[in-house]
């Protein structure tokens, strides 16, 4: 079976794209080519601990501490009213932009959860992809003695995303709730759990919220009552098509707006040292540049790269964060992201490059590698 699809896949490549839309080729292409390395990462269980990270220090002490990763999908900052967006897409995240850091220009390495979460979530980048294989974020917190949880409304098991649940096994519990064949439960279903783990008398927390987000299709990512976006929209795609996916897309967003505030808000009441940071595993095209919405790495758009990275810090944290740099206006990519979560709950180890932590006194602006290893900055020249 599999034969046959290569076969027809690859005359499709060559054919030409279709009028309105290129996903079909895009998606055989995506297959072909990512075919060989799913094998692969079906292979790797990733242990608790790595023996690539060593001397990892941390100061000892019995203060309490909770660091929160959000993993959004799908989510471009575009389309976000806390990047000023013209629609009121963020409500809550607006009303307390006071108190979180909202980086400007932040991207991520790749259009696809993939190949993006294989760097952001390890040591790999587009330089030495290798590294992917020996530590992840995970193992990083659990060597410096925190413990490590993995909250998840993705799908445990997948073609996309065997490497990702491998990464999700080094975390002390992990817990999947979009297990069933039925429809995809709203993100919603994971604050319960996490509350739990936050009461957890526990004294050092490293937690990963992994969320649907904004993953097409968008109107299924949020209840009813987020409806709110029915109007045309701003687009130079006038199609009834285009009207209804953009709307979905920025009542989907809507609805983030208040997972992200909710979480926030769950992480205040235990009112110790916290951070929390957001971000996506990538972007999206919704209309924005082309006649499109979607993802797709051969012919990546600007907003299937542009994502939110927002930081927020607990008042016992911000006291204690004199040594790093809150420059919202720093080029970034989240391919380097363990080392700025490194900085964030100031841990150090061997490995530990202080030029790649876009909180660091030394981070240096590198290039910002994407697809065929062109340069965003480069290839999205205005």
């Amino acid at each position: 079976m599999f034969k046959i699809f290569i076969f027809f896949g690859t005359l499709s490549l060559f054919s030409s794209p279709l009028k309105h839309s290129f996903f079909p080729r895009v998606l055989v292409k995506g297959f072909v080519d990512y075919y060989y390395e799913i094998s692969e990462y079906s292979k790797v269980k990733f242990e608790k601990k790595s023996e690539y990270f060593k001397d990892v220090y941390i100061k000892s002490d019995t203060i309490s501490e909770t660091y929160v990763l959000v993993i959004g999908e799908s989510t471009c900052r575009l389309n976000m009213g806390i990047y000023n967006y013209y629609r009121e897409t963020t409500p809550l995240l607006n009303s307390i932009t006071s108190e979180l850091f909202i980086f400007k220009d932040v991207i991520s390495p790749n259009t696809h959860t993939l190949p993006s979460l294989e760097k952001v979530l390890t040591l790999g980048n587009s330089e030495n992809i290798e590294l992917k294989y020996k530590g992840n974020i995970l193992q990083l917190f659990n060597q410096a003695g925190f413990n490590t949880y993995w909250i998840s409304n993705q799908r445990p098991t997948g073609i996309w995303d065997n490497f990702i649940s491998g990464i999700s096994n080094s975390a002390n519990k992990n817990i999947f709730y979009n297990i069933s064949s039925e429809k995809t439960p709203y993100d919603e279903v994971i604050l319960d759990s996490f509350q739990t783990i936050l009461n957890e008398k526990v004294t050092k927390k490293f937690i990963v919220l992994h969320l649907m987000g904004t993953h097409m299709v968008y109107k299924d990512r949020y209840p009813k009552s987020f409806e709110k976006f029915t109007d045309n929209p701003k687009s130079k795609f006038n199609s009834s098509e285009s009207i209804t996916t953009i709307n979905s897309y920025d009542n989907a967003i809507l609805y983030q707006d208040y997972i992200w505030y909710n979480v926030m808000d769950l992480v205040k009441k235990i009112n110790n040292k916290a951070a929390i940071l957001f971000i996506s595993d990538h972007g999206e095209e919704v209309y924005n540049s082309i006649d499109f919405s979607g993802h797709t790495e051969t012919k990546g758009t600007k907003a299937m790269y542009d994502i939110p990275f927002v930081l927020w810090l607990s008042k016992k944290n911000k006291n204690d964060k004199s040594n790093l740099i809150f420059d919202v206006n720093r080029k970034y990519s989240t391919e380097n992201l363990i080392f700025t979560m490194a900085d964030l709950a100031s841990l150090k180890f061997d490995k530990f490059e202080p030029s790649k932590s876009v909180l660091n006194k030394e981070f240096k602006t590198c290039k910002r590698i994407i697809f065929n290893n062109y340069s965003y900055d480069q290839y999205f020249k205005k």
